[in-house]
């Protein structure tokens, strides 16, 4: 490679040069020529400084990167072409049930269940011709027991030229609890609604309504929290990683919804059978025993005729707000009152316990208010919540009578 010196270099040399010649140079020329090689010094000193400090500051960035990969919650994982384990950090050895010493350099599709290695392998190869991000689902042989997973996979290439596939891990196992929970409650209400209508089994119903509301919900309710967690702590990943969680995120809500939608057909055959009254009697009689609570009723109904719409959403309205009462007031007593005022049905819940602070309760939000006032609004009707620290809660709800079948106001005159 030529040498190409820049103006000071060839100052240098043409002076060295007319020495050996016998001919030094002017003594000022010869003392601007070292002027100008110290600054030269100088300015390549603060150069390497410059270039050390950098270098350190790039160093320090690859240990605290290797640290946040190596402490992230989310279980990371490289593999070779060959399924080969690269690297992983402790989030994916926990998940794996191995220490790191076992994982390294081992194949990963040794840690799957019998019959799934040559799927393992295809995805792989999908994978690497599709040159994108690709989501599979596969079983890990953890402590002789399966845990179902989702590898989220992208391609890279490493320092030495060599494809890699970087993955995220994420254990599916809620998801698939919840799914199998979802399918054996389905299975019960085919079972329940195909008995004869004159016939219904309202312990066995109402004890399905709890278990959708009481475990299922809950379940697939924690499991779209994760997902939403596990998406924040994905900003950087790929989008179509991101799609992928949004998709599970989606099936989780819409299977919430499955799930709520079973329970309503499910309670929806109580006012079917002796009207609103009926009902509210015997769902009192049964909280009393369950709870320990006391029920007072107070009902006036005469001559009102519901049909099943506006009797399904009072009732529901009831029972919601009696078992947030038996849940959260810590109440001796609840009471519920109906009855007609001017043009309007007016039922109230009201118990004895701790009450809350109403605006708290306006910033922060109630699942199970949110549901009273969506079955209100569903009828016409409005809800006024009224209550304080250390002296209970009344929940009121009036509806137009004008939306209720069977009654008017000159007819409750009469």
């Amino acid at each position: 490679m030529a040498f190409n010196p820049n103006p000071l270099q060839q100052q240098l040399i043409d002076a060295l040069e007319r020495m050996v010649e016998g001919k030094p140079p002017p003594a000022d020329e010869i003392d601007a020529l070292i002027k100008a090689l110290r600054f030269d010094q100088v300015i390549v000193e603060v150069r390497s400084r410059e270039l050390s400090e950098t270098q350190r500051t790039l160093e320090e960035c690859k240990r605290r990167c290797a640290e946040l990969y190596e402490q992230a919650p989310v279980a990371h994982v490289t593999l070779d072409e060959a399924g080969r384990i690269c690297e992983l950090n402790a989030a994916a050895t926990a998940l794996i049930g191995l220490p790191a010493r076992k994982l390294c350099d081992s194949l990963f599709p040794a840690r799957l269940v019998s019959g799934e290695t040559d799927r393992f392998y295809q995805y792989l190869r999908l994978c690497r011709q599709q040159r994108a991000p690709l989501a599979g689902e596969f079983t890990l042989r953890v402590d002789n027991a399966a845990r179902p997973i989702q590898l989220l996979g992208a391609p890279a290439i490493s320092a030495s030229g060599e494809w890699l596939c970087r993955a995220v891990l994420i254990d599916i196992t809620p998801l698939r609890i919840a799914e199998q929970q979802l399918q054996q409650c389905e299975a019960r209400l085919r079972i329940l609604l195909s008995r004869p209508p004159e016939y219904p089994k309202e312990d066995d119903d109402g004890n399905l309504a709890s278990e959708l509301h009481d475990q299922l919900c809950p379940a697939l309710a924690a499991l779209d929290s994760d997902i939403a967690w596990l998406s924040e702590k994905l900003d950087n990943c790929p989008p179509e990683v991101l799609d992928k969680l949004l998709e599970m995120a989606r099936v989780v809500t819409d299977s919430a919804d499955a799930v709520r939608h079973a329970g309503e057909q499910l309670r929806s055959l109580y006012p079917e059978y002796g009207g609103l009254a009926a009902s509210i009697n015997r769902y009192a009689a049964q909280f009393e025993k369950q709870h320990d609570i006391i029920c007072a009723l107070d009902l006036d109904l005469a001559g009102i005729e519901l049909e099943i719409e506006p009797a399904n959403a009072l009732l529901h309205i009831v029972k919601e707000a009696m078992a947030n009462v038996a849940r959260h007031a810590g109440a001796s007593q609840v009471t519920v009152r109906g009855r007609c005022e001017d043009d309007a049905f007016v039922l109230a819940v009201e118990d004895d316990g701790r009450g809350f602070d109403e605006e708290k309760l306006r910033e922060r939000g109630s699942h199970v208010l949110r549901n009273i006032l969506q079955r209100a609004q569903s009828i016409g009707g409005s809800v006024r919540i009224k209550s304080r620290r250390g002296a209970g809660s009344t929940i009121t709800i009036s509806i137009p009578l004008s939306r209720l079948a069977g009654v008017s106001r000159h007819d409750r005159k009469k």
